[in-house]
């Protein structure tokens, strides 16, 4: 089982043995095994090897396969590996949603670094604990792709505010972002308790539910410099995304 490359071992020996069922943890390989072939003059003994033979062929037929599955996970994980390989020491929780069991991993784990525009709109925000961003065709606009859409923690920033206000995004599936026009209660002030979301200036926004973060994790001050695109983002002031690896590794906290 430590052959370096291969998706299942098996071995072949003289012996005694049953003919049982083919049993897999969740699919016939990757998997270990021996068959008991003794050299006779009939073929009885091959008749369950090339049933197992048959049944390998049959799934390696199959694209849809967990092993086809893993098999393109893998390759995506190793083809651009280099020496200079992602090191991260950081504290970091187990899952993303613990209700799920859905397993945190920095590389495919996004995360939106977003302006906000004044003190009320921050106020706004951690009121409501909602982030609204822009969506359209114009320069700043959130895309409606996976790293926004999926992200799972949000960052805020602001030019004249040297601290960031992190959260996570709350993904669970009665809560996911959606698309909410401006005309929403959330951005009108109906009671005086209500915060007021100052002067929505889009007819629609993509709108993001938050939770509070993950008790000491990303407490660190990052300096969000370090990230490529942050100059141009905190200019104009525009979201970008980066992935919890990225974040890691190119800011110090």
């Amino acid at each position: 089982d430590a052959i370096r490359r291969t998706g299942g071992a098996y071995v072949l020996y003289p012996g005694e043995g049953k003919d049982e069922p083919f049993r897999g943890f969740h699919e016939l390989i990757p998997g270990l095994g021996a068959f008991v072939i003794k050299p006779n003059k009939d073929d009885k003994d091959k008749e369950h090897l090339k049933t197992f033979i048959r049944k390998v062929i049959a799934n390696f037929i199959d694209r849809a396969s967990q092993r086809e599955h893993t098999a393109v996970k893998i390759y995506d994980i190793h083809k651009d590996e280099k020496d200079d390989t992602n090191i991260l020491n950081e504290p970091m929780p187990e899952y993303l949603d613990l209700e799920n069991r859905i397993k945190l991993i920095p590389d495919e784990t996004n995360v939106i670094i977003a302006y906000y525009k004044s003190d009320e709109h921050l106020e706004w925000i951690t009121k409501r604990m909602k982030y609204n961003g822009r969506i359209g065709s114009d320069r700043g606009a959130m895309a409606l792709t996976p790293q926004y859409i999926g992200a799972h923690y949000l960052i805020l920033h602001n030019k004249s505010n040297p601290e960031n206000y992190i959260f996570k995004i709350d993904q669970s599936e009665k809560n996911k972002p959606v698309i909410i026009a401006a005309t929403d209660d959330i951005f009108v002030k109906k009671d005086p308790q209500d915060p007021e979301y100052p002067n929505p200036s889009q007819p629609f926004y993509l709108v993001f539910n938050l939770l509070e973060k993950e008790q000491s994790f990303l407490d660190g001050k990052f300096n969000l410099h370090n990230l490529p695109e942050f100059t141009e983002a905190q200019k104009n002031s525009l979201p970008f995304t980066c992935t919890l690896t990225e974040l890691f590794k190119l800011c110090t906290p």
